[in-house]
């Protein structure tokens, strides 16, 4: 289960674990189902007509599936933005067999500034 907005604040890859965790935790919405999105199921909902800089004024967002929604932010530049998403795909495993990070999916313009 995914939630259709985001949590509405920036967090690093483990605090998204433990986000979801406590959605679980809590039963939140009924569900106890709640997990981050692989990086294909997160590909998915890309919608490659939106973005911030599309030409079709009606198109200006995130690139994101109409379905979902996401959270202005300010990038490390100053300028107005969307974030960048964290999906369940670890990367950079660590010597002792655990992750120190996974990938994630950007909505928005995918650059510090």
């Amino acid at each position: 289960m995914w939630q259709q907005s985001d949590n509405g604040s920036g967090i690093d890859w483990e605090h998204a674990l433990a986000y979801v965790q406590t959605q679980n935790n809590a039963n939140y919405l009924g569900h106890n189902d709640w997990r981050l999105p692989n990086t294909k199921e997160l590909q998915s909902i890309v919608d490659y007509t939106r973005s911030p800089y599309a030409t079709n004024s009606a198109n200006v967002g995130p690139a994101i599936n109409a379905l979902f929604s996401c959270t202005a932010i300010l990038n490390d530049g100053g300028k107005a933005d969307y974030p960048y998403y964290w999906t369940s795909t670890s990367a950079i495993p660590k010597p002792n067999g655990t992750y120190a990070s996974a990938w994630y999916v950007a909505f928005g313009q995918a650059e510090d500034g």
